[in-house]
């Protein structure tokens, strides 16, 4: 049976698959005309459906809203991520090219200053020289004509003293004057080389005052251009530096926020694990209780209390049907030998109206009988009377079976079964009964097996479940009869 759109998309993966569970449950139970299993795997999915605040219905496709909340899971809470780290933004250094400027103009100022200054100075010392050189030249070129002029007074006195004549005087006038012109003469030549030199010198001064200029000029310019050489270096420097320092803050920031990614992913994974776990176990428990309750019901059942199938909501008119049935007496055959469904019994069952219980020696010589009576093979005739004899389609042919092998049984009797020998047959001890573990097949052994390994089980749920393996056709009637007494039943 496939699972509704109203389960696929409003119950979670475990709710889906208790679903499955139970319409499965539901199959065998409606394969085998179990109407009571098929209510209580009805009612078990719909407590299902009811967690999703809806049911399916009566045939489980359908939907109602039940006007009702899922309930919130008491499951694991994740645990908020821890604050992702944010990358600083680190500075770099920054070339200081303005100060440097700064720094190297004032520097050229001061030099400049200072040539100047010196300039100023030696300058203004050989102007004043220049300035002298006259003035001195002029005093010595009167003291050479006051020399002249005594020399020519010294002169005519001499001469007036000697008597020399007119024409001596004359002569010594024109020697005298001819020393001064000569005289003169030297101190004008010799005033115009201290001027030449001076100038000469102011010359020099000005050329060596251009020179220092362009000097520190240039010198200065050459640590200007190193000095902003070496903070461009630095700039570049401290970018690289920066870069991998900024790298690796952003790879810390990285890893920060994979690492809390990876947190929140594990706590959002554990707390769906939680939820999972929770709702299964819930699930499981609620299951489980369901399964025992219902097992315990059917028991109760069988003994005639419908009470237990009552309490889960289960409807009990088929157990009701079948119990009326169970008590109404009932012909499967004609005395006479003819075909089923007539009217009295066999005449090797006296006082017979009714069925026997089903499984008993007495149902066995009762199913051999009729086959007899009315001609046809034992699985036909269980399958001719099926109802009336209790069975189902699915068990037919392991009863059938069952009444072979008692047939060969009962033709063998205990006590022997050399040489066609009749021995004794007690007919109120089951027919081949088992007395030890070896005798029984794969499927009782492994049940004795869980019988023996758990002892939380009660003895009315264990005897459920050897009763069930028993009308299934997994284990013969003669190894339920060993499990039962097994458990002291």
């Amino acid at each position: 049976m496939a699972m509704s759109t109203y389960d696929e998309n409003l119950l979670s993966e475990e709710q889906r698959r208790r679903i499955e569970a139970f319409k499965a449950e539901w199959e065998r139970a409606n394969a085998a005309g179990d109407r009571a299993r098929m209510d209580a795997a009805h009612a078990a999915a719909e407590r299902v459906r009811a967690q999703a605040g809806y049911s399916g219905a009566a045939d489980g496709g359908g939907y109602v809203d039940l006007g009702t909340k899922r309930a919130e899971d008491k499951t694991y809470t994740p645990t908020p991520a821890p604050e992702t780290y944010t990358p600083a933004q680190l500075p770099s250094y920054q070339a200081q090219t303005d100060a440097v400027d700064r720094l190297y103009d004032a520097r050229r100022e001061a030099a400049l200053a200072a040539l100047k200054s010196a300039y100023d100075a030696n300058s203004s010392t050989l102007e004043a020289q220049r300035a002298e050189i006259p003035g001195v030249y002029q005093t010595q070129r009167n003291a050479v004509a006051a020399q002249s002029e005594l020399a020519g007074h010294n002169f005519n006195e001499y001469a007036a003293a000697a008597g020399l004549g007119s024409g001596s005087g004359g002569q010594a006038a024109l020697a005298r004057s001819n020393q001064l012109q000569g005289d003169l003469s030297a101190l004008g030549q010799q005033e115009a080389a201290e001027q030449r030199k001076l100038e000469s010198q102011i010359a020099q001064l000005k050329t060596q005052y251009q020179n220092d200029i362009a000097s520190a000029v240039a010198q200065g310019e050459y640590e200007r251009a190193a000095a902003l050489l070496e903070e461009y270096r630095r700039a570049a420097e401290s970018a690289v530096t920066t870069a991998q320092a900024q790298a690796d803050e952003n790879y810390r920031g990285y890893q920060s926020g994979v690492a809390n990614a990876q947190f929140g992913a594990d706590e959002n994974y554990r707390a769906w694990q939680s939820g999972v776990s929770s709702r299964e176990s819930d699930l499981q428990t609620e299951y489980e209780k369901w399964q025992r309750q219902l097992q315990m019901a059917e028991l109760q059942a069988q003994y005639g209390d419908l009470s237990g199938l009552k309490a889960l909501g289960v409807d009990t008119s088929a157990y009701e049907a079948r119990q009326t049935a169970a008590n109404t007496p009932k012909t499967v055959y004609k005395s006479s030998g003819g075909t089923s469904s007539g009217g009295g019994d066999r005449g090797d069952l006296p006082g017979k109206t009714t069925v026997p219980a089903l499984g008993t020696n007495e149902w066995y010589d009762y199913v051999i009988s009729g086959a007899e009576g009315t001609g046809q093979s034992v699985e036909d005739f269980l399958r001719a009377n099926k109802s009336a004899l209790g069975l189902t389609e699915s068990n037919i042919k392991s009863y059938a079976d069952r009444v072979t092998k008692y047939q060969n049984e009962k033709a063998a009797p205990v006590g022997g079964t050399t040489g066609g020998v009749t021995g004794t047959y007690d007919h109120n001890v089951l027919p081949g009964r088992i007395t030890d573990y070896n005798m029984l097949g794969a499927a009782a052994r492994e049940m004795a097996n869980g019988f023996a390994a758990s002892s939380n089980v009660d003895v009315a749920t264990r005897s459920y479940q050897i009763q069930s393996a028993w009308r299934s056709g997994i284990i013969t009637e003669q190894e339920a009869d060993y499990l039962l007494r097994m458990l002291g039943l």
